[in-house]
C-alpha cells in the first residue's frame, strides 16, 4: 500500500491517522472561537441598541445687542444660522435600557442658559458632568457611572451677524450656513 506523504498506518488494517503537524484539538479550536467572536459580536452590537427613549424641546430667546455667543455640548449636532435676533431650540434626547431610566435620565439633564450683558452661553449638563466657568469659557466635565444610556442634545440657533460665535462640541456634526462672522470651533469626534 501507498501513502501519501507525512501519513502512516497505525495497524494492519490500513488504518490512516492524520498528517504531520496537525493537532486532534484544531476543530475544537475552531469552535471555541467562532463561538467567542459570536459572543462579541453580539455584546458590540448590543451596546448602542437602547430601545427606549424620552424627548423634551427648550426654548430659549434674548432680546438687545447680541455680542457673542458660547455653546458647550457633549453629544450632538450644532447649526447655527443668521438671522435677526437671537433665539434658540433645543432638542434634547435619551436613549435608556427602559422609559423609566430615559425618563430620570432626562429630568437629570439640564440645558443652562445665561445672558451677561448680550454674552450668551448655552452649556448641555449631562447627570454626572461637572460644569464650571473660567472667565468667559465654560468646562464640562463628563462622568458616568455607567453608560447604559446616551444623552443628545440637537442645538438649532438664529443669532445676529455681528455677534461673534464660539462652539465647543465632543461629538456631534456642526453647520454654520452663510455665516460672517468670527468664529471659534473645537470638536472632539463628528463632521462640520
Amino acid at each position: 500500500m501507498t501513502f501519501e506523504a507525512g501519513e502512516r498506518t497505525t495497524s494492519m488494517r490500513n488504518t490512516r491517522t492524520a498528517k504531520a503537524g496537525n493537532s486532534a484539538g484544531a476543530p475544537l479550536w475552531i469552535v471555541l472561537a467562532a463561538g467567542l467572536l459570536i459572543l462579541l459580536f453580539a455584546v458590540a452590537s448590543r451596546a448602542g441598541d437602547w430601545p427606549a427613549q424620552a424627548e423634551r424641546v427648550d426654548r430659549f430667546n434674548a432680546s438687545g445687542k447680541i455680542q457673542s455667543l458660547a455653546i458647550d455640548n457633549v453629544s450632538g449636532d450644532v447649526e447655527v444660522v443668521a438671522g435677526s435676533a437671537f433665539s434658540a431650540v433645543v432638542r434634547v434626547t435619551v436613549r435608556a435600557e427602559s422609559k423609566d431610566a430615559a425618563e430620570r435620565i432626562l429630568r437629570e439633564t439640564k440645558v443652562a442658559f445665561e445672558n451677561d450683558d448680550g454674552s450668551l452661553s448655552l452649556v448641555t449638563e449631562e447627570p454626572g458632568s461637572s460644569v464650571w466657568r473660567n472667565g468667559s469659557r465654560w468646562h464640562v466635565e463628563r462622568r458616568h457611572e455607567t453608560d447604559r444610556y446616551r444623552v443628545e442634545t440637537r442645538y438649532t440657533v438664529s443669532l445676529p451677524s455681528a455677534a461673534s460665535l464660539e462652539i465647543h462640541s465632543l461629538n456631534g456634526g456642526n453647520s454654520f450656513p452663510a455665516l460672517r462672522r468670527r468664529l471659534r470651533h473645537s470638536l472632539g469626534h463628528g463632521r462640520l
